[in-house]
């Protein structure tokens, strides 16, 4: 079953080093959904995905000549002019329009997702949209297209209290195959 975009946003970070980054939080119809998601104290929090999924773009500190561009806010005298307002713009204002209405599916259109935003980019090095917008979104996608897989071929049941600790106790049953074709 497919799981479709339905929201892309995009804000400035700072990384590690204090420096501006790009966030991209990417929202889809499909993720895998556990009964009791409000529990905190379930022994498998971490497992559930909400169908919202996020990509922090690393930030080098030295750039090679045939990296791709990383966009900056020169202009600004914030951050030094290392802002990425620019680069979250696209995000917002160019990218996600664009994915959305595409209407790719996530778990199996990664590389058409990304040769997709290289095309509208349209330069080399991405110097249009920025290699930092473009970036935070693929991770996005990487991540909500995990997700998706995971959810076609788990499922998540609970089962009684512990006695000891008062927590549930889950089961995990996996419906399916896992598949190592690329």
């Amino acid at each position: 079953m497919p799981s479709y975009i339905t929201s892309i946003t995009a804000a400035q970070r700072l990384d590690s080093r204090g420096n501006p980054t790009v966030q991209v939080r990417l929202t889809t119809d499909k993720g895998i959904h556990s009964p009791f998601q409000e529990t905190k104290k379930t022994k498998i929090s971490n497992i559930y995905f909400a169908g919202a999924f996020t990509g922090l773009v690393p930030s080098g500190a030295s750039t090679g000549i045939h990296e791709a561009l990383e966009l900056r806010d020169t202009a600004s005298t914030a951050y030094g002019g290392k802002g990425v307002n620019q680069a979250v713009h696209n995000v917002t204002s160019t990218i996600a329009p664009a994915l959305i209405a595409k209407k790719f599916d996530v778990e199996t259109q990664l590389k058409e997702i990304d040769a997709f935003m290289c095309e509208l980019d349209g330069t080399k090095g991405k110097k249009k949209l920025g290699a930092n917008a473009i970036l935070g979104v693929s991770m996005a996608c990487a991540r909500a297209g995990a997700a998706s897989a995971v959810s076609s071929i788990l499922s998540i049941s609970p089962l009684a209290p512990s006695p000891s600790s008062g927590e549930m106790d889950w089961k995990l049953k996996f419906e399916g195959e896992l598949s190592t074709d690329t």
